[in-house]
């Protein structure tokens, strides 16, 4: 187990580290506990060729300065598509509340369903089943249909 800068909370690589069953929702590094919230500001998590097993922690979407993950060579139920498939709609308001608006801003809802929109469209585009994923040339017209919901809102709200 390496902790690189741990008081910045910037790197944690607990690649090759035996590590078995469920992804930790914590872990101590020299004494000090550390949970997945606490790594708020974490970029790189290493959580390779270990022996971990279940589902990625819906508590992970809250790293949200998170750039590089891997989980690689692990019996994990779940591929990280599928991860941010489940979790985003259930975090999705509290990941752009903290980032890009703010609830008490001047028409709240409609910006965050247009924000929620345009976050799961990469989603959509990217789906395994060719059958199911939407066709990138199809992708800025669904965008613009985004915009045009988005700015009705804003009119409607106004009048």
């Amino acid at each position: 187990m390496t902790a690189k800068g741990m008081q910045n909370h910037q790197a944690l690589d607990l690649s090759r580290n035996k590590t078995q069953g469920s992804i930790p929702q914590d872990t101590r590094i020299h004494s000090t506990r550390y949970t997945l919230e606490s790594l708020a500001s974490l970029e790189i998590l290493d959580l390779s060729h270990n022996s971990l097993s279940g589902m990625i922690p819906k508590s992970m979407i809250k790293l949200s300065n998170l750039i590089y993950f891997n989980a690689s060579f692990n019996s994990l139920n779940t591929s990280l598509k599928r991860w941010v498939k489940v979790s985003l709609p259930d975090t999705m308001a509290e990941v752009i509340v903290a980032n890009l608006l703010e609830q008490e801003s001047e028409h709240y809802s409609a910006k965050l369903e247009s924000v929620s929109s345009i976050m799961v469209l990469p989603l959509e585009c990217s789906v395994e089943s060719p059958d199911q994923r939407i066709d990138m040339n199809d992708a800025p017209e669904k965008l613009k249909k985004i915009r045009v919901k988005l700015v009705s809102n804003l009119e409607t709200a106004e009048s």
